[in-house]
């Protein structure tokens, strides 16, 4: 049975990590460890962690980073399982999650597996599913037309998550580094896309790291894309994706350049010439 390590990064999160810690506990497939990579909380988490008596999980002091990316980093360093499971601090993961994305690794022959999951809004569990995909597969080309890979949904392989550098730390991906990441992470496998909703996503952007980031859809993209397009010539991949990275880049900007024409001159998009 292949070891899985779960990482779950937390920052003064004592009102919801034990609700996610025990989903990982409690999954009928049994995780290898369970990595809780703080960020400086100055409220109780730390106590809540410790009274739990269980030797798989591992309290990893980051420091204050004041983004996601560095605390998961060093939990992905430090984890020993072949693959890695995000779960963040205000999601819960349904008993089955893992032991079905497993069996779908396995049965695939896949390095990357994701699922759907239920929505959560103000605080209360919906049966509102989070994404309308039914794709078995989400490829390289899918995801450079939306990031459809819910963070608390994903298990990767350790070896590729080597190869990809981890989660970007710059400061402007900050609510951007799991997009980058599975971008590169595309470039190795696809990931199997499981539509059953496999966990409790937290839908609540006012809680959330995502609401640092408020610049548009269209900046978001530039920066996910640049950051994509200076790993690909750091790193030795198919050409076709960098090909296709910068044709994405480049649409964007010519339709960016057609909205800012419409808005000046009031055109009607059938009249543009392009």
């Amino acid at each position: 049975m292949d070891s899985v390590s779960v990482i779950i990064p937390t920052y003064n999160r004592a009102n919801t990590i034990l609700k996610a810690v025990k989903s990982a506990l409690n999954q009928t497939y049994n995780v290898h460890e369970i990595i809780i990579c703080d960020d400086g909380s100055t409220d109780n988490t730390y106590d809540l962690i410790s009274a739990i008596d269980d030797a798989r999980i591992y309290w990893l002091p980051c420091g204050r980073n004041g983004r996601p990316a560095r605390p998961r980093n060093l939990g992905i360093a430090k984890a020993t399982g072949e693959w890695v499971a995000f779960l963040d601090s205000d999601d819960e993961w349904l008993p089955k999650k893992i032991e079905k994305q497993m069996y779908a690794a396995n049965e695939k022959q896949v390095a990357a597996v994701c699922s759907n999951a239920f929505r959560v809004i103000n605080e209360k569990k919906s049966n509102q599913l989070l994404l309308s995909n039914q794709k078995e597969y989400i490829s390289f080309s899918d995801l450079c037309k939306v990031n459809s890979v819910i963070c608390s949904s994903a298990v990767v392989k350790k070896e590729v998550l080597n190869y990809t550098g981890y989660f970007p730390e710059d400061q402007l991906l900050i609510a951007l580094e799991d997009y980058a990441l599975w971008l590169r992470i595309a470039t190795l496998s696809k990931f199997v896309y499981i539509f059953e909703p496999l966990l409790y996503y937290q839908d609540n952007p006012k809680d959330s790291i995502r609401e640092i980031n408020k610049k548009s859809i269209w900046d978001q993209n530039v920066l996910v894309f640049n950051d994509f397009l200076a790993w690909a010539e750091r790193n030795p991949i198919s050409q076709e994706y960098n090909r296709y990275a910068r044709y994405i880049v480049r649409k964007m900007i010519i339709n960016k350049y057609k909205e800012r024409i419409k808005l000046l001159f009031n055109f009607k998009k059938d009249l543009l010439p392009f």
